[in-house]
């Protein structure tokens, strides 16, 4: 079974070694990003690297995009532990790129780049530094910014369009549950590529199900995830009405009782990760929470 991205979320934050405050690099993101946005997620590892078995999670759940970021960060001269924080964009599509912020060397990475034949590209009078599909910029000591040389470019040009923009967009991410290691916002279609990719375990129980109709009446998602003894999610959703609200509570405790019977039948010896899920609705919002232990986990790595 393919990776989920619940592991992928815990992942992410723990490539950020030191707590830091999320709202900073989150501004610094809305007002580089492009207009087309429709995700973000913000991560750090304070809490993360608490965890006993840091490590192995780390090797074992990073994924495979991730981990080429990572490698390609680290060839081009910024390492794992020079990160601080970071916070991803996605376009429609799965389009990635981000912003970090950190402890950098400017010249070590020019050297390092000139010693793998690198040569920059000058966008506003920055070397942009390109290794394969990543390309990399660091625009002072604490901050830089990486994905495709195209959005590179248009983080780097002052002016112009960006999230910051987009005032739904931003009260979005205003609302949002800031205080946790991982958080993040998403609003259109996103909202259902999330749930396809993120919550474990409900192929089995969901195979034959119309995302899109089924969400057809969610306008955005903010969601957070805690880890320390247990993994701790919680999600909201922002309804076009109360009917709609109500209809997808429904669903998802239609959902809740299939995946039950499916983790049953796959996983008898293995603890339920949606045992303890909850599921409410309070006008035209519908909230959810959960939580799990790591052990929960392991049926759909």
């Amino acid at each position: 079974m393919k990776t989920s991205r619940w592991w992928t979320m815990l992942a992410v934050g723990l490539m950020a070694p030191a707590a830091a405050h999320s709202q900073g690099l989150m501004t610094t993101a809305l007002s580089v990003f492009p207009p087309q946005t429709v995700h973000v997620e913000y991560s750090n590892s304070s809490k993360l690297r608490s965890l006993s078995d840091y490590a192995s999670l780390r090797n074992r759940y990073l994924a495979p995009r991730l981990k080429q970021l990572e490698t390609s960060m680290g060839q081009l001269g910024v390492h794992e532990d020079e990160v601080e924080e970071i916070v991803l964009g996605w376009r429609a599509g799965d389009e990635m790129y981000g912003v970090v912020s950190g402890g950098f060397d400017s010249q070590a990475m020019a050297t390092g780049a000139a010693n793998k034949g690198i040569k920059p590209t000058m966008v506003a009078s920055i070397p942009v530094y390109c290794l394969e599909a990543t390309c990399l910029a660091l625009t002072d000591p604490s901050t830089g910014y990486f994905g495709s040389l195209s959005d590179v470019k248009t983080m780097l040009k002052p002016g112009g369009s960006h999230l910051d923009g987009d005032a739904d967009f931003s009260r979005l991410v205003d609302d949002a549950d800031q205080s946790t290691p991982i958080w993040g916002v998403a609003k259109g279609p996103s909202v259902v590529d999330w749930f396809k990719s993120t919550m474990p375990g409900q192929d089995a129980a969901t195979g034959k199900l119309d995302w899109s109709s089924a969400f057809k009446g969610v306008n955005a998602l903010s969601y957070s995830v805690d880890a320390g003894d247990s993994v701790k999610l919680a999600m909201k959703l922002d309804c076009a009405s109360a009917e709609a609200a109500a209809n997808l509570r429904q669903l998802f405790e239609g959902l809740r009782l299939l995946q039950r019977m499916a983790w049953q039948s796959k996983n008898p010896t293995l603890p339920n990760p949606y045992e303890s899920l909850t599921v409410d609705t309070h006008q035209s919002e519908v909230s959810l929470k959960l939580e799990t232990p790591h052990s929960a986990l392991a049926g759909f790595r």
